[in-house]
């Protein structure tokens, strides 16, 4: 059961893109379940047809989102070395280098895209897959929505909430 805070954040996201944003951050402190309120998000898109993929860049944040996605019964296939691809699943958890290596094969194919630690999500290894997916809208999840090198997100994402 998500909390209070949580609901509200789906919300305001659905209004967001309902007026026109393409790449929303949400931020939600550490521990606050960034990912348990995307994957909320995601499976009413998922079961409207949405193609999704949650791509993130390390393995301990690819299994937190497989985990989440088996509880709330979203099938899912994953894409990361060592790993069969499932093709026909709406749902895609992509470990980011994986995924720029088969980039061509996955092309095109999303209509959200989110990236979790979205404040690493500006890099070109990033942009390489924003680019192939045009038309996909993108969601980054981060509890410090601010790069390393003190650069703003603004380049890749179009609201914060």
């Amino acid at each position: 059961m998500l909390r209070d805070y949580q609901v509200k954040a789906i919300n305001l996201l659905k209004i967001a893109y309902k007026n026109g944003k393409k790449a929303p951050i949400l931020v939600i402190p550490t521990g606050g379940g960034k990912t348990i309120t995307a994957v909320s998000f995601l499976k009413e898109l998922s079961d409207h047809g949405y193609k999704i993929l949650f791509l993130a860049h390390r393995k301990e944040f690819i299994d937190q989102a497989k985990k989440a996605f088996m509880r709330a019964e979203i099938i899912h296939g994953v894409i990361m070395a060592g790993n069969d691809e499932h093709h026909g699943r709406n749902v895609q958890v992509a470990s980011k280098d994986s995924l720029i290596r088969r980039l061509e094969r996955w092309s095109n194919r999303f209509n959200l895209i989110i990236v979790d630690e979205c404040h690493r999500g500006v890099a070109s290894t990033y942009k390489k897959v924003y680019e192939a997916n045009p038309k996909a809208r993108i969601l980054g999840l981060t509890a410090t929505p601010c790069r390393s090198d003190g650069r703003g997100l603004g380049e890749n994402f179009d609201d914060i909430i």
